[in-house]
């Protein structure tokens, strides 16, 4: 099995496990959850990737996380992005602060993270709002 297909049923297992979350739980709780799924996956996330640089540096030459959480974003109606960058900021954060990055440092990773993936959601957002206009 290559690894494309590998990660097609992945993708499969996941949106049939969400459809049954999803119809068996109820609306707040499944926010709840959202947000919390959220939160874990970035605090991994980033946790693997600051590990994975400690050794040549403090800066991660290469960080998936703010992809992954952009890609998450906008599968999700605007209403919703406050909370889903609350988890955002929070995952990163504690991430930062358990990799031992004193207080200022953790914020100031967090806060550059949190602006970078605004930054390209809202460019993401508006080019997607005028590509109608540009395809006439």
């Amino acid at each position: 099995m290559t690894m494309m297909n590998a990660i097609g049923r992945l993708g499969h297992h996941i949106r049939t496990a969400h459809r049954r979350l999803t119809s068996m739980v109820p609306a707040k709780l499944l926010g709840l959850t959202k947000i919390a799924a959220v939160f874990a996956l970035i605090l991994a996330l980033s946790f693997i990737a600051i590990d994975l640089t400690r050794q040549a540096s403090r800066i991660s030459a290469i960080w998936p996380v703010n992809a992954v959480f952009l890609v998450i974003l906008l599968k999700h109606r605007r209403n919703e992005w406050p909370a889903l960058f609350a988890a955002f900021a929070a995952g990163l954060l504690s991430a930062n602060l358990l990799s031992s990055y004193d207080g200022v440092r953790a914020v100031l990773f967090s806060s550059a993270n949190v602006f970078e993936v605004t930054l390209v959601a809202a460019v993401t957002s508006v080019s997607s709002a005028l590509s109608p206009m540009v395809m006439r």
